[in-house]
């Protein structure tokens, strides 16, 4: 019965645990292991903690233990680091499985990916912030500041600035970089526009959007694409010489 219940579990599409009374994990599904990239052994125990985001992981940890205590069972959100790297919001909510007795059997528990949703509110928030600051009169500088750390919140671990461009088309202003150091920012102001000074100068000199990162990528990709050429061009002198 148990293995049916278990090999169930296995094909859900959520990231699904049980645990003993005591909290530890004793089980986790396919789900979570391809997830997070841990295998079995790795994620039961106290290992289900690893891939949560340092940030958040004694939030989590006290949750954990509050729900232990009242045998009530609750939620937490938190991020989770996925099998590459990347952090996602999760909603993690732990229920008990009570004995004919009433004391706690088993923990059951599942934990939902709420990262679109998560971001979606915080754009939504930011957003309004941002129109009610506007509707105030309140002095531009603060509410590209604002502005700013709005699209931080929603681009964890970047940095945000706005820059403006003199009437002669010339040179930048600093308009807003509340996260970037002073003298980063006094660099910045006045400027010369550069095309071959990253990407805020192409952009301007180009009057586009310009994806510095997708650059990136297609300037690798391309030397990828050289050195696979040159590869095949050895392999045909190899060839020609051993003839």
């Amino acid at each position: 019965m148990e293995n049916n219940f278990r090999h169930v579990i296995d094909l859900l599409p959520d990231l699904v645990w049980t645990a003993q009374p005591n909290g530890h994990a004793d089980f986790v599904n396919r789900c979570w292991c391809e997830y997070t990239g841990l295998s079995f052994d790795e994620a039961c125990g106290a290992g289900w903690q690893k891939p949560i985001h340092p940030d958040d992981r004694s939030a989590t940890t006290a949750a954990a233990r509050r729900e232990l205590a009242s045998g009530a069972g609750g939620e937490v959100e938190a991020r989770m680091r996925r099998f590459d790297g990347e952090y996602r919001w999760f909603l993690f909510r732990a229920r008990p499985v009570v004995g004919a007795s009433g004391e706690v059997v088993m923990w059951c528990g599942v934990a939902t990916d709420i990262d679109d949703r998560k971001w979606a509110e915080t754009l939504l928030a930011g957003e309004k912030q941002l129109l009610s600051m506007v509707a105030q009169g309140d002095p531009p500088a603060e509410v590209l500041g604002v502005l700013c750390q709005v699209v931080e919140g929603a681009a964890p671990g970047r940095l945000c600035s706005v820059l403006s461009i003199d009437p002669d088309g010339l040179r930048f202003r600093h308009g807003a970089g509340p996260s970037l150091s002073a003298a980063y920012n006094e660099v910045l102001d006045g400027l010369l526009i550069d095309r071959n000074y990253g990407p805020c100068g192409m952009a301007a000199d180009l009057k586009a959007q310009f994806d510095f990162l997708e650059k990136v990528r297609d300037g690798l990709s391309e030397a990828h694409a050289t050195v696979l050429k040159i590869r095949d061009v050895k392999a045909q002198v190899k060839q020609i010489d051993e003839h």
